[in-house]
C-alpha cells in the first residue's frame, strides 16, 4: 500500500473519484476514509485502569470513523475537508473543517481536523506511523456558552451560502476553533488514541 501522504497528494492532483455530492453530504464514501480502533494497550502502558477502559469503550469511544473529501475552489484553491461520519446512518454527513496540515517534531506530517458540538470543541489529528499503520489523537475541551454560541453563527452562516461560499466560511471557522484552543489550554477534556486504517 503506498504511503498515506503520496495517496493524499495524488488524491488532490487528481479527479479520478466523483461522488453525488460535492461536500460530502449523505455519501458512503468520500476520497479518503479513516476506520478507527480505540488504542487499548496505549492507554494500558499509561495506566489507564482496565475498568475505565471499559468504561471509555461503553461510552461510545471504543471507535471512530472520518473522512477527507477533496474540494477545488472558483479561485482554483486545492483543499481537504474533514467529512462527519453518522454511525446510525453509516453515512458520511458533511464537511465540519478544512485540514490543516503540519508537521511534528520528527518531521511527520500531521493533518488536524475540528468539530464542536455540545459545549466541545472535538480535534483530530492524524499522522502516519513507521509501521504504516495510521495513528488518530482524539482531544476535546470545553467551550463556554458564548463562544459555542459564535461557532454555531459561523456555521449557520455557512450553510445560506454557495458550495464555494460555504468553504469559504469554513476555513474561517477552523481558524477560529485552532485560535480558541492556543488561546485556551487548560479547557482540554479528554485524550484518546487510536490505530486507524484507511478503506
Amino acid at each position: 500500500m503506498k504511503k498515506l501522504f503520496l495517496i493524499i497528494f495524488l488524491i488532490l492532483n487528481c479527479s479520478s473519484i466523483v461522488y453525488a455530492d460535492k461536500l460530502g453530504f449523505g455519501v458512503k464514501e468520500v476520497d479518503f476514509n479513516f476506520d478507527c480502533d480505540l488504542d487499548t494497550n496505549m492507554l494500558l502502558n499509561a495506566g489507564f485502569p482496565e475498568s475505565s477502559i471499559t468504561s471509555i469503550k461503553k461510552s461510545g469511544f471504543e471507535k471512530d470513523q472520518l473522512g477527507y473529501k477533496k474540494f477545488v475552489s472558483l479561485k482554483n484553491e486545492e483543499l481537504l475537508l474533514s467529512i462527519y461520519y453518522n454511525k446510525s446512518k453509516k453515512l458520511y454527513s458533511g464537511p465540519t473543517s478544512t485540514v490543516e496540515f503540519s508537521k511534528n517534531e520528527k518531521g511527520q506530517k500531521e493533518y488536524t481536523s475540528y468539530q464542536h458540538g455540545g459545549n466541545l470543541i472535538m480535534k483530530y489529528k492524524i499522522s502516519e506511523l513507521e509501521n504504516g499503520e495510521m495513528f488518530l489523537l482524539y482531544t476535546n475541551y470545553n467551550v463556554n456558552d458564548q463562544d459555542i454560541k459564535k461557532f454555531d453563527k459561523l456555521l449557520d452562516e455557512a450553510f445560506k451560502l454557495s458550495d464555494d461560499g460555504f468553504v469559504l466560511k469554513l476555513k474561517v471557522l477552523t481558524k477560529e476553533y485552532n485560535n480558541y484552543l492556543k488561546n485556551n489550554p487548560g479547557k482540554l477534556g479528554l485524550t484518546l488514541p487510536y490505530i486507524c486504517k484507511v478503506l
